[in-house]
């Protein structure tokens, strides 16, 4: 680390919300670099969950809070230039929203005034691009000084969009593996007496860990696990999670007559208790929009099943590799993704090379100090570049 660069810098990073485990990350990057981070985010939003922060806690960085006005479609977090002023950052990285008509504010206003300013950001939309989205992404990343996206996917479409490739970092995705791994206890005895808490002896278990959301598609998830049921009848499913849909799906479960294949756990967020799902699963199965949860499966060498859409997948998507440290089913086809499933219940050697390889792409590659460590150096780079003009 160049400390002439590093030291006692002021580091802005502007989030909507601020979800634990970004404060994991966060921490680890104040813990490998002298940057004296602040982050803002709507910590006492009215909505959150046991997963997005609500109090200012003892940390390693400085948290701001902003409120966040919605209005029609569009949001507007409130009071940044008072916190940018107060602060007055070396460098203010935007998280930016399409939607954020508060930040696309600051961004603007910061630019004209000369502040450094740079956007972290996906650069891709879920569900298919837009005219507007595309055109606010490419137009941050021709005015902020560098683009950080999680993905080599967002730096493809940065780079389709004219950006130029030396103003574009791969940041990564990644989740606090030793704390997974901390929490990590293979008891025979915890998972027979799961098993037969829940009539589970036998089966072959597949799990799912996440919010019920339409974008999760957990329709075409029970579909699936109708067609399964037909040609392997001792398949269980649990879920775990709560969401906007639990009641849906738990009706839509019982017209398709799966109420005894079909287990619904309701969220879990105590990592110990979640380290008994995942230890006594099989596959980890998602339709699409994997999120972190494919960290999390990795974390257990837990082989990972979802579909190869390009469209609907999330930034996490990015560390997984069919056939390496996954399968891959066909988008939309229900029959590929059956297939899949019985494939590595069948094929023991496929199962074990893939578990192996999962648990290497967290614990080797996609660690929490590998993705610090490149925002690091891509803030590093930054100054160094700006220095140069």
């Amino acid at each position: 680390m160049n400390n002439n660069i590093s030291k006692n810098k002021r580091i802005l990073i502007v989030f909507p919300l601020l979800p634990k485990y970004d404060v994991e990350f966060f921490e680890k990057f104040t813990s490998i670099s002298e940057y004296d981070l602040h982050v803002t985010a709507n910590i006492k939003n009215k909505n959150k969950n046991d997963l997005t922060l609500s109090d200012y806690g003892d940390y390693k960085f400085h948290v701001h809070h902003t409120d966040i006005k919605k209005i029609g479609p569009f949001d507007i977090t409130l009071g940044l230039e008072n916190l940018v002023s107060d602060i007055n950052p070396d460098l203010i990285i935007y998280t930016a929203s399409p939607r954020d008509l508060g930040q696309m504010f600051s961004i603007v206003k910061n630019k004209i005034f000369g502040n450094k300013i740079a956007v972290w950001s996906m650069f891709h939309r879920i569900g298919g691009p837009r005219l507007y989205s595309t055109l606010y992404y490419k137009f941050l990343g021709f005015i902020c000084e560098k683009n950080m996206t999680y993905t080599n996917t967002g730096k493809q479409y940065q780079i389709a969009r004219g950006v130029d490739a030396k103003k574009i970092d791969v940041i990564g995705t990644a989740i606090d593996e030793e704390k997974v791994f901390s929490a990590i206890e293979k008891s025979d005895y915890k998972m027979n007496n799961l098993k037969k808490k829940y009539n589970l002896d036998g089966k072959f278990i597949l799990l799912q860990v996440l919010r019920l959301t339409n974008i999760k598609k957990p329709h075409f998830l029970i579909d699936m696990m109708k067609l399964l049921i037909e040609k392997d009848t001792n398949s269980m499913l649990v879920l775990i999670g709560g969401g906007t849909m639990e009641n849906e799906i738990k009706e839509y479960v019982t017209s398709h007559g799966l109420d005894q294949n079909v287990l619904f756990l309701g969220p879990i967020y105590d990592e110990i208790i979640l380290n008994d799902w995942f230890t006594l699963a099989d596959i980890f199965v998602i339709p699409t929009c994997i999120g972190l949860s494919a960290h999390h499966a990795c974390c257990y060498g837990l082989p990972i099943v979802t579909d190869d859409s390009l469209v609907n997948q999330a930034s996490e998507f990015d560390i997984l590799q069919d056939r390496l440290n996954c399968l891959l089913y066909k988008e939309g086809s229900l029959s590929s993704f059956v297939d899949k499933i019985l494939e590595l219940k069948k094929n023991k050697d496929l199962y074990n090379r893939i578990s192996a390889n999962a648990l290497a792409t967290v614990k080797d590659i996609n660690t929490l100090f590998a993705k610090a460590n490149n925002l690091k150096k891509s803030i590093e780079n930054l100054f160094l570049i700006s220095g140069k003009k």
